[in-house]
């Protein structure tokens, strides 16, 4: 428990007297016992529409059937996933309304690299919309980072004004 002592006000217009409050503090949360293999080699598996990608850090799975969706987060310093439930990992934002993640086909998941360092490009595209585009991730043997590169292009002969945010990380318990 932490205690604050009372604050007196002892001015001539008016005296005020806080009283002393308990004020409960949360226990510390442990740190896991965990132990990150940083020599643990990066790889990316792609196996018909499943993607996952690891290091000695993480390793997230993706599913390609509808859109770009991140099924799992697992951290291996927590030892567990920390998503609550799959959700989109990208969004596009058109004329004010986010479009759907099944709206764009995930139509290739090229992979390249070495041990230390691999790289996926998943093409993707909205023929609707007439919106293309490239999500590329990299994953390096010795850090807890996932990177991340997006490139999207109108491919209208019209205007077509759209936002994009790339990564979504939402349902998480960390």
């Amino acid at each position: 428990n932490v205690s604050v002592k009372g604050v007196e006000d002892t001015s001539e217009t008016q005296k005020i007297v806080v009283k002393k409050v308990e004020v409960p503090v949360p226990p510390a949360i442990k740190t896991p016992a965990a132990k990150i293999d940083t020599n643990t080699p990066a790889t990316i598996v792609v196996q018909k529409k499943l993607v996952k990608i690891e290091n000695g850090f993480f390793r997230f799975t993706f599913d390609t059937a509808n859109g770009l969706t991140l099924n799992e987060f697992f951290s291996k310093y927590l030892n567990r996933n920390v998503l609550l439930k799959p959700g989109r990992f990208f969004a596009i934002h058109h004329e004010n309304k986010m479009l759907p993640n099944a709206s764009f086909k995930v139509t290739s998941a090229k992979t390249s690299g070495n041990e230390q360092q691999k790289s996926v490009v998943f093409a993707l595209n909205n023929p609707e919309k007439k919106i293309s585009g490239t999500i590329t991730l990299t994953v390096k043997a010795d850090s807890p980072e996932l990177n991340v590169k997006t490139e999207f292009v109108n491919n209208s002969s019209t205007k077509n004004v759209f936002g994009v945010s790339c990564p979504l990380l939402g349902n998480m318990q960390i």
